[in-house]
């Protein structure tokens, strides 16, 4: 409690400061101290939901590997501007068990700028561009079994979408890894896809090191696209910086 306390202290004073600065014409704090081109996604409990002004905050408790729990302070919006969302000031209880996106501060505390979430009802409320395939496959691998996988029904399996841009994350892990890209459209909009890859043990008998991708490298992926319409997909292959085309197997 004393964490997030500091933290919510911090950064009301970072905000009133920048505010002074900025004079009275900037009605909002700047939101400088978070990192917006990187997403974190936390699997954890809600402890408290605060539907307050100028900023709603949802407290939320995360347990790592070894069982330790970390409070995370999670900043949102008025909530006259979340209720335009589909928010209501009971959307979460103490105790819902969430699956949330979030920019995180910059100087590594344990906070963030809210993205979006997933629901304990399923519903997924906030910025849809946050919410990649990632978020949806990371729920379907919660509540799965341990060691089962997930249906695949959620892909289009027959179609090819081909990705053309430029690696933000690169995430080695289980039961999948994932590789985030940043495409720019015809506008000049980037957008930023979630591509879901096999287990490192996969991708390693397909020629895939921890080490093949690094942020800021141009690849062109092809994906089977996310029936929904969302940013995101299943992996087909890459063509990597060096040239080599690998595949998913």
């Amino acid at each position: 409690m004393e964490q997030v306390s500091q933290f919510r202290t911090g950064a009301a004073a970072a905000a009133l400061a920048l505010g002074l600065l900025a004079g009275q014409a900037q009605a909002h704090h700047s939101f400088a101290m978070f990192d917006r081109t990187h997403d974190v996604v936390l699997k954890g409990t809600v402890r408290e939901f605060q539907w307050t002004n100028p900023h709603s905050f949802i407290e939320l408790d995360v347990a790592d590997a070894q069982g330790v729990v970390t409070a995370y302070s999670i900043e949102m919006n008025s909530p006259n501007n979340l209720t335009r969302q589909g928010w209501k000031s009971s959307s979460l209880k103490p105790g819902d068990k969430v699956l949330l996106t979030m920019s995180p501060l910059r100087d590594g505390s344990k906070g963030g700028l809210f993205q979006a979430v997933q629901l304990p009802d399923g519903r997924v409320l906030g910025d849809a561009a946050h919410a990649p395939a990632a978020v949806a496959t990371a729920l379907l691998a919660v509540a799965a079994p341990a060691g089962a996988h997930h249906s695949y029904a959620m892909f289009d399996a027959q179609q090819n979408k081909q990705l053309d841009g430029v690696v933000s994350d690169f995430k080695w892990t289980n039961p999948h890894s994932y590789i985030e890209v940043l495409v720019t459209d015809d506008k000049g909009q980037t957008q930023k896809w979630g591509v879901e890859c096999g287990s490192p043990s996969q991708m390693v008998k397909a020629g895939w090191r921890s080490s093949t991708l690094k942020p800021g490298d141009h690849v062109v992926v092809t994906i089977h696209p996310l029936r929904s319409g969302e940013f995101g997909g299943s992996f087909v292959q890459a063509q990597i910086p060096d040239g080599r085309v690998l595949k998913a197997s």
